[in-house]
């Protein structure tokens, strides 16, 4: 799922830049030690867990068998941020900085992504819409970035990918719910109410 999403967004790129197909390229940042200069590297630099949507509640699923009439509990999508770099370098610096420009540009105009419509190609896997937001790094956190690739600052932009929801294949273990009783009682006066609710609590009914 990950992988989809920064392919699509790489492939995405390269087609708003009219760049070759072997110009841009997912990896990691230490190929940029190993390789000359020739395109931009999209890498992965850390992936958290969107904070807002945590504790959203369980839901329920009914069985993919068309006799299956049972409810599952099913945890939701788990909904992701991605952080990722896009790193240019060309052999040419002006022709890496007019890149970088170029890419600043289209994810300026272009910060929502609906992969399944946008997509010109069929995808691996579905994804959900993706949202970018231009991040800066402080100096010290740029150290650490370039360390990886060492030392060498090279012209980038920094991105948060938000949100990737990743859903669940299966429906979580757990007690299926078969039936659903409901009770109804006729209450006089709100003291009688309160007194019942309180003998429920209390057989831990």
């Amino acid at each position: 799922m990950i992988e989809t999403a920064i392919e699509f967004l790489a492939d995405s790129l390269k087609n708003a830049l009219e760049l070759d197909e072997n110009v841009i390229s997912v990896d990691t940042l230490q190929v940029l030690q190993d390789r000359e200069a020739d395109g931009i590297v999209v890498s992965l630099l850390n992936v958290e867990e969107e904070s807002t949507l945590k504790n959203s509640p369980h839901h329920f699923v009914q069985g993919k068998t068309v006799d299956d009439k049972i409810l599952y509990r099913q945890a939701p999508p788990l909904s992701l941020n991605l952080r990722i770099v896009f790193v240019f370098d060309f052999d040419d610096y002006g022709t890496t900085l007019q890149r970088l420009s170029e890419a600043a540009n289209f994810f300026h105009k272009k910060k929502r992504f609906n992969p399944g419509i946008d997509s010109e190609t069929t995808l691996s896997e579905p994804i959900g819409k993706l949202i970018l937001d231009l991040e800066t790094l402080t100096l010290e956190q740029l150290n650490h970035v370039w360390s990886i690739s060492g030392g060498i600052h090279y012209p980038a932009l920094f991105y948060r990918v938000r949100l990737l929801q990743l859903e669940q294949d299966e429906p979580a273990e757990g007690t299926a719910i078969k039936n659903i009783e409901t009770t109804h009682e006729n209450f006089s006066t709100p003291e009688e109410m309160k007194k019942h609710l309180k003998e429920k609590l209390e057989n831990g009914v």
